[in-house]
């Protein structure tokens, strides 16, 4: 089975100004090993305010997916990924933003250590307010992301998926937004929906990602 490690910004909630040199959001502290897969999904609290693929000096990430629905309604994220090709420790991953303005940004990292030979498979996404459906093979890792336009603390217990969930992050603030963030290790091969168990008063913008691990 594969080793799933989760980082996140210090502060989710910290204001950015697009148009200065300091407009950017990062998570630190980041370590991986020489053939680990890099998950990097950032959001903002707009969906009219984007941002930059995350960047490292040690990593050169591909983007899986954008999601970004209306403005004012709907909160912005995309998700990028990367291998390493070196083990390096204490590392930040950085997102700016590509408009001006003073929003909140972050970005939620998963470092996954395959214990075979790992890989992207299925990607889904979506704005709709239910479970996202993705289709796993056998012994992959499912890492989950919900940006909430309603910044509504969800509270709830993750579906049911395949495979161990772990739940990472439960927050949101309600002068801004929400994030919601698990992942699932060791699926089953076959359809699962991943997702917090109820959608209650959310209003989401989330990503689901397999990476997949051949022994």
């Amino acid at each position: 089975m594969a080793t799933v490690t989760y980082y996140e910004p210090s502060d989710w909630f910290a204001t950015i100004n697009g148009a200065e040199s300091s407009g950017y959001a990062e998570t630190t502290g980041v370590s991986w090993s020489e053939g680990d897969i890099i998950v990097a999904i950032p959001g903002s609290e707009d969906a009219n305010w984007g941002f930059n693929a995350p960047t490292n000096a040690n990593l050169t990430f591909t983007q899986q997916v954008a999601v970004f629905g209306t403005m004012g309604a709907d909160c912005g994220t995309g998700a990028w990924t990367a291998v390493a090709g070196s083990a390096q420790t204490s590392q930040a991953i950085r997102i700016t933003s590509a408009n001006n303005g003073t929003r909140s940004m972050g970005v939620a990292v998963w470092v996954i250590s395959p214990s075979g030979t790992g890989g992207i498979g299925n990607v889904t996404s979506g704005l709709a307010s239910s479970a996202l459906s993705l289709t796993t093979s056998a012994n992959s890792v499912v890492v989950y992301s919900c940006y909430d336009w309603n910044a509504a603390e969800t509270d709830e217990s993750l579906a049911t998926g395949s495979g161990t969930a772990t739940e990472r992050r439960d927050g949101g603030n309600s002068t801004a937004w929400g994030q919601y963030m698990a992942d699932w290790n060791g699926t089953s091969a076959g359809t699962f929906d991943f997702g917090p168990s109820s959608y209650a008063a959310l209003n989401p913008a989330q990503i689901a990602i397999e990476i997949t691990d051949t022994g």
